[in-house]
């Protein structure tokens, strides 16, 4: 991880009931708050907060060069200690987390086939573009991230 860049926030809607506490994300990322986060904002109490009332910004980091990941090619990078694949389909940058869901096994292991990774473990597949499950064995999906490029360099989320 080489530098860090902050990037416009976007919003997460809380509830907060006596069963614990529920996150959306209402922006372009499923980033959820860190424990730290959420404690300094239960005190909101236990009502559904009914507009997004926390901004959380988003935090890039640069994983590598633009050109390293071929168009129709995988590769996996390390971001603040979790395995993340960068796919290349048809010329768009996609990145989430490359474990599966399922058993854990490598999505990079797997194959890409346009913007569909098949788990080479149990034939789960998933949108890259997403991470929505295409079909099981896996029933949730992988944690999806933006991705930029800003000169040749390529961002990812942490």
């Amino acid at each position: 991880m080489t530098g860090a860049t902050k990037r416009p926030t976007r919003a997460i809607e809380l509830e907060i009931s006596s069963r614990g506490i529920h996150v959306n994300s209402v922006g372009p990322s499923s980033r959820l708050p860190t424990f730290q986060e959420l404690n300094r904002i239960v005190e909101f109490g236990s009502e559904r907060l009914s507009e997004p009332a926390w901004e959380v910004e988003a935090m890039f980091v640069r994983v590598g060069d633009a050109k390293d990941v071929a168009k129709g090619a995988m590769r996996v990078f390390d971001v603040a200690g979790t395995k993340v694949n960068v796919v290349n389909a048809d010329g768009h940058l996609y990145a989430f987390d490359d474990t599966c869901t399922h058993a854990g096994c490598s999505l990079a292991r797997g194959e890409l086939e346009g913007t569909t990774v098949t788990c080479a473990c149990h034939g789960s597949q998933f949108d890259v573009t997403s991470g929505a499950v295409l079909r099981g064995p896996a029933q949730r999906p992988v944690r999806s991230r933006p991705v930029q490029v800003e000169g040749t360099d390529l961002l990812t989320e942490a």
